[in-house]
């Protein structure tokens, strides 16, 4: 029988693929998404600083390789990319697992997750705080340990998954952008956003994961 841990984990990674592959929503029309970050209650806690040191950086269009002679991004858009940089940060080859039912790929390393298909788009998911002597940050300089009140601070809103029912969403988003020619399916109506995706161990940060979005193409 699967740990609870590992169980959880296989639960985040497997939902963030169909999240990002497939463009599945989280949560039901009217809840989650950057519109509900207007409801989302003032938090007193000093958000994290912005990265400025040598870092990987997480953003909404690649992971950014941040050194002090300069930064290159490497984006979503090519699975065999972003394999190749976390292959050359860890020093390893990854170890590879198809999943026939959704028809993509995952290149697992300990922290790490690839997730795509050698020929198109993949997104990212991390469990580690730090990668080839790098910290993993998102732009607002949070990571993986940060807490629910630092993330609302730096700009996150709640979501709108609540797998185990308690009333407490089980992720936050951050950093969204609009995608044009798309629909949200939490917010009917809406264009459509892209953003960063914060999964939560109770009030900690657990798992770091992007793109995300909350639109399907239909």
């Amino acid at each position: 029988m699967l740990s609870t841990v590992l169980h959880r984990r296989l639960l985040a990674i497997s939902f963030v693929a169909v999240l990002c592959l497939t463009g599945c929503a989280p949560s039901s029309p009217g809840t989650g998404g950057p519109a509900a970050s207007s409801t989302s209650p003032p938090s007193s806690a000093t958000p994290p600083s912005p990265v400025s040191d040598a870092a990987l950086v997480v953003t909404l269009d690649g992971l950014e390789v941040q050194r002090t002679d300069g930064a290159d991004v490497v984006g979503y858009a090519d699975t065999a990319d972003l394999v190749a940089l976390i292959e050359g940060l860890v020093g390893a080859a990854p170890e590879v697992s198809r999943d026939d039912r959704h028809e993509v790929d995952f290149y697992n390393w300990p922290g790490v997750t690839v997730i795509g298909s050698v020929a198109g788009p993949a997104s990212v998911a991390f469990t580690a705080s730090e990668l080839g002597g790098l910290p993993i940050t998102t732009v607002e300089g949070l990571a993986v340990g940060s807490t629910r009140e630092e993330a609302l601070s730096a700009g996150a809103w709640n979501g709108g998954w609540d797998a185990d029912g308690d009333g407490t969403p089980e992720f936050l988003g951050i950093g969204s952008r609009e995608v044009p020619g798309t629909e949200s399916m939490t917010h009917p109506g809406s264009v459509g956003t892209q953003f960063v995706f914060l999964l939560m161990d109770g009030d900690l940060v657990e798992q770091i994961q992007a793109p995300s979005n909350d639109f399907s193409d239909l």
